[in-house]
């Protein structure tokens, strides 16, 4: 019996394998360099986003809050406007901290006052990524919006700042969707 005859079952796991291999190769190619990005951006700058809200601190804290978390998300350095490869800007759209989670105190008794114990934050934004290098825009979106919940007890701050946390993930997400 002749062994080193392929059959038509190795052949096509061979050609699968292979495939495989060839595509796992692309997705780590194409992910290589600036977290996503195109391998030419390697700095960032991220301007002051406009502010239509009332919260008048919330444009230092998004601005302050991309600058830290997407440079090293990215694996981009921060530069100024006129050096950098890539520029982040938007504007802040709303701001809005209303209730979330209600109960009926003392095991819910029709006529009971009904507590309000949780509270969420939202915080939504439209932001423009622009590549400086090529003069085109790389991703963009007229309505990016996080939530933040926090208890009563701890404060507007801590569902604020879960609130920016989960911002800066849907821009990355939104940058690096693109690549």
């Amino acid at each position: 019996m002749n062994t080193s005859r392929s059959t038509p079952i190795s052949s096509a796991c061979r050609r699968g394998s292979v495939a495989t291999l060839v595509i796992a190769a692309g997705c780590l190619y194409s992910f290589s360099g600036g977290g996503g990005l195109p391998g030419h951006v390697r700095t960032l700058a991220v301007l002051p986003f406009e502010n239509q809200t009332t919260q008048f601190t919330l444009t230092q804290e998004v601005t302050q809050t991309l600058q830290d978390e997407l440079t090293q998300r990215l694996g981009l350095s921060l530069a100024s406007d006129q050096a950098a490869d890539a520029v982040l800007r938007g504007r802040i759209l709303s701001y809005t901290n209303e209730p979330s989670i209600f109960r009926r105190p003392g095991g819910g008794e029709p006529g009971e006052s009904v507590v309000e114990d949780q509270r969420r934050v939202t915080i939504t934004i439209s932001v423009e990524l622009y590549d400086a290098v090529k003069n085109q825009i790389l991703w963009e979106s007229s309505g990016v919006s996080a939530t933040g919940e926090y208890l009563l007890t701890e404060g507007e701050e801590k569902g604020r700042q879960l609130a920016l946390r989960n911002l800066v993930q849907k821009v990355v997400d939104g940058a690096q969707s693109q690549w």
